[in-house]
């Protein structure tokens, strides 16, 4: 009897460790998401190259538990992109008829939001979406939508590839390998830019690793990781020039079945080194709602302004603000605090002055409150009156120099009667960096400003009778 319950102990042993141990699996396409499906991702950008991603094969153990969140941010997959009517726009216009209309149902299941763009001076992108469709065997993206902001008016575009990108075949099993080209074209002649963009992308994948997977939000059994490599090729053709451009990047994506998308990704750089492979730039997996430090900073457009008589300075904020869902601004001019959403308000000032704007982001799901504190010191200068005596005066004040500077800057009074009684440094950020105040007022001083970091500054002078010059200078 004795005998019979120790193997039959054994057995129960034996089966528990075969049922528990990860399996090989295979990921079908009804396994990956569709419209309206939505995940939220946890980022991790820091001490990445100190973690050993390389490792793969069959039957492996991934822990990465211990990788460190920075933000996190939600990720839909679209079912109405809001690029339709664009896409309607540009398809009948190249001749494409009724036919538009079944091309869109060809071409897109869902869209997702690649990234949130840029702004340079008075041009912009944003809402990028790459749209995609799923089919039985296949998940293939054909379109692009993006939005171009320039001279105050936003127009959706989109562009269709003239090679579609197959980004996965499935169904994904162990060692399934897989390459495909794509390429689109972005014509701006149309609005008579002579400008043209090519994209054209190599894309090879394989699926280099099963087993088990724990991220810092739970564990996975059993899953597959592949490995894909991209070579992109773009061209810019602008007013008779030609500027190519080439870059490698290299994806790790763990899949788990059921999950609707990879449960982990690995995104980074990819080297010709043997010794290392590709350089990880960014993590994502999916997760859980988390509390995270807020970190927030932003910079007034215009830093520094002049203001004449009679009208009103409209300032637009731009913010680098992460982990932050509610703001706070004391926009420094005596009117009441404003509660936003969004990190890029717009204030109007009425009146010439030095104004400490100050700004407080509070990040979500924290009890009790986190919230992180930034301030900035915004210059409105008052414009020269219509008075040619006093305009030259205004404009003549003072003299700042060498603009360049490498170490010590001069600043001098033109006039006698308009002495020097204070001037100040401040960095771009409107942070104080260095302050004279003189007792009695004097015609000229000396600033050593050597121990700066290269960058641009402003010095902000004032005269015992009330005149202010403000200066941008260059440190080199």
């Amino acid at each position: 009897m004795k005998q019979h319950l120790y193997y039959w102990g054994l057995f129960v042993i034996f089966f528990t460790k075969i049922h528990f141990l990860p399996a090989q699996i295979t990921y079908q396409a009804a396994d990956y998401g569709a419209a309206g499906d939505t995940f939220l991702l946890s980022y991790v950008t820091d001490s990445l190259s100190n973690i050993n991603f390389s490792t793969t094969g069959a039957n492996q153990t991934w822990d990465f538990s211990r990788l460190r969140v920075s933000t996190q941010a939600r990720e839909a997959f679209l079912g109405d992109t809001g690029y339709f009517p664009s896409f309607l726009l540009s398809c009948l216009a190249t001749g494409g008829g009724f036919q538009c209309f079944g091309d869109w149902g060809q071409l897109v299941d869902f869209g997702v939001t690649d990234f949130n763009g840029f702004n340079v001076l008075d041009f912009g992108v944003s809402n990028v979406v790459r749209h995609q469709k799923k089919q039985d065997n296949v998940l293939r993206e054909g379109l692009l939508g993006l939005t171009i902001q320039t001279g105050g008016l936003s127009t959706p575009l989109t562009i269709r590839y003239t090679n579609p990108d197959t980004v996965l075949r499935f169904p994904l099993r162990y060692q399934n390998r897989h390459s495909d080209y794509s390429e689109w074209t972005f014509d701006l002649r149309f609005a008579n830019v002579d400008v043209v963009y090519k994209h054209t992308q190599t894309r090879t994948y394989v699926v280099d690793g099963w087993g088990a997977l724990t991220t810092p939000a739970q564990t996975y059994a059993s899953t597959l990781r592949v490995r894909t490599e991209i070579l992109s090729k773009d061209t810019i053709f602008a007013y008779g020039n030609t500027i190519p451009t080439q870059t490698r990047t290299v994806n790790l994506a763990w899949f788990a079945n059921n999950t609707k998308r990879p449960v982990m990704e690995v995104f980074g750089a990819a080297l010709d080194s043997a010794s290392q492979p590709f350089v990880p730039l960014r993590v994502a997996f999916v997760d859980a709602p988390r509390c995270l430090a807020p970190d927030l900073s932003f910079v007034p457009i215009p830093p520094v302004a002049v203001l004449n008589p009679g009208d009103s300075l409209t300032v637009n904020f731009l913010s680098a603000a992460q982990n932050v869902n509610q703001f706070y601004w004391n926009f420094g001019d005596g009117t009441p605090t404003v509660q936003t959403s969004s990190g890029n308000p717009r204030h109007i000032y009425r009146a010439p002055g030095t104004y400490t704007i100050t700004a407080v982001g509070c990040a979500p799901n924290c009890t009790p409150a986190r919230c992180d504190t930034f301030a900035f010191t915004l210059f409105v200068s008052a414009a020269p009156t219509t008075s040619v005596e006093e305009a030259d005066v205004n404009a003549n004040q003072f003299r700042v120099y060498p603009n360049p500077v490498a170490s010590l800057l001069q600043v001098e009074s033109i006039r006698a009667e308009f002495p020097i009684q204070q001037v100040v440094v401040f960095d771009m950020l409107g942070k104080r960096l260095l302050q004279q105040q003189f007792t009695v007022a004097t015609l000229r001083t000396e600033l050593d400003v050597a121990a700066f970091p290269p960058g641009m500054y402003v010095v902000q002078v004032h005269s015992s009778k009330g005149q202010v010059g403000i200066y941008k200078i260059l440190k080199q």
